[in-house]
């Protein structure tokens, strides 16, 4: 029996296939989502909260797609972005830098980590069209989730 971990059953040694994993969204099954994306960029996370099974189940920061894939070639102007903690990220600015000068509306659905966050990729995210943001505050999680 797999461990119950915040009321979800979860195996976190359990992986779908590749091929499952790389397959574009079905947007036929979600026709309220209208002209916006939804997607992963990345997955993973480099902190190690209490409270989070993410570096266990994901492991490190790391790409699993690209904005022309899920904006599927350009054909959607609007991303609902589901990642972890995109900031963490080592090709974070790079990212940033062409939603931005794509003028791609973003929804960060999860937290920006704060710790991440510094002079240019603050200008970025500036730059960019949120539709919402939000921020992981450091002094919320104690200093010994950095492993």
């Amino acid at each position: 029996m797999s461990p119950c971990i915040w009321g979800a059953r979860v195996d976190p040694q359990k992986r779908l296939p590749a091929e499952i994993e790389a397959l574009p969204a079905d947007y036929e099954l979600y026709p309220e989502l209208g002209d916006r994306a939804i997607g992963f960029l990345s997955r993973g996370c480099p902190m190690h909260c209490p409270f989070c099974i993410v570096p266990l189940k994901e492991g490190p920061p790391h790409q699993v797609s690209d904005l022309d894939t899920l904006l599927e070639g350009g054909r959607r102007r609007k991303l609902i972005l589901l990642d972890d903690n995109l900031l963490s990220l080592a090709q974070a600015e790079a990212i940033l830098e062409e939603m931005a000068s794509r003028k791609i509306r973003v929804n960060f659905t999860q937290t920006l980590d704060l710790r991440f966050v510094n002079r240019t990729r603050a200008a970025l995210l500036r730059r960019i069209d949120c539709s919402n943001t939000r921020f992981t505050r450091p002094s919320t999680i104690s200093a010994s989730t950095t492993r």
